[in-house]
C-alpha cells in the first residue's frame, strides 16, 4: 500500500499543478481537464444511459473512487462499458485501459462485487471533493448515486465490512501502474532503437 501511494504521489508532483477550481471550495488546485472528466461521471442521467438503461435501475453502472491524499485527488474510474481510468485533480492521468487485460479484468470484477454491498451506501447527491484523508466510493446506478465516505484509513485496515472494495479497487490501481510502466518502457526503447 505504501509502494502504491508513493507512486501516486510521485506521479502528481510530476504532473504538477492546475488551476484552482470555481466550482469546488476544496482546499486543492483542480485543473479543468479534471473538472470536465468529473462533470461528465456525475453527469450520470444524461441521454447516453437513459438510451441504454437496462432492466434492473439499480444495476451498477460505473463506479468512482476519489482519494484524498496532501497533494491532489486520485480518481480512479471504472465503467460496466468497459471504460478504465485513473486520473489526477491537479492535471493528467492514465485513460482508457479498459481494453488492457488486467484493468479490464479486475474492473470488471470490481464492479461485480458492489451488489453485495450496495445496501450498505448511502443515496447522496453530494459530489464535493474528498479533502485530504478521505476517500469516496461513488457507485452510480441508472436512478441513483451511491456514496461510501470514508477516512483513508478504515479500509486499509478493514476496520470497514466494504473494505473488500477498496482492496479491489487498490488492485485496480496495480494493474494500471503495470500497463503504464510498462508502455513507458516500450517508449524508451522506441526511442533508442
Amino acid at each position: 500500500m505504501a509502494i502504491m501511494t508513493s507512486f501516486i504521489s510521485n506521479m502528481i508532483d510530476f504532473l504538477g499543478w492546475g488551476k484552482p477550481s470555481p466550482h469546488d471550495s476544496s482546499p486543492y488546485r483542480v485543473a479543468d481537464v479534471y473538472q470536465g472528466l468529473r462533470e461528465q461521471v456525475f453527469d450520470f442521467k444524461s441521454d447516453a444511459l437513459e438510451s441504454s438503461k437496462p432492466e434492473n435501475d439499480h444495476s451498477v453502472r460505473c463506479i468512482l473512487m476519489e482519494m484524498g491524499l496532501q497533494e491532489a485527488v486520485v480518481s480512479l474510474l471504472a465503467h460496466s462499458d468497459g471504460t478504465v481510468s485513473l486520473y489526477f485533480s491537479n492535471g493528467g492521468g492514465i485513460l482508457g485501459l479498459g481494453q488492457q487485460e488486467g484493468p479490464h479484468r479486475v474492473s470488471q470484477e470490481l464492479l461485480q462485487m458492489i451488489p453485495q454491498f450496495q445496501s450498505e451506501l448511502d443515496s447522496t447527491s453530494d459530489y464535493s471533493i474528498p479533502i485530504p484523508g478521505r476517500s469516496k466510493l461513488y457507485v452510480f446506478t441508472c436512478d441513483q448515486v451511491l456514496v461510501l465516505d470514508t477516512t483513508e484509513d478504515d479500509p486499509k485496515n478493514d476496520r470497514l465490512s466494504q473494505s473488500p472494495l477498496y482492496d479491489k479497487a487498490q488492485e485496480l490501481i496495480y494493474e494500471i501502474r503495470v500497463v503504464d510502466e510498462n508502455r513507458k518502457q516500450e517508449r524508451t526503447s522506441e526511442t533508442e532503437n
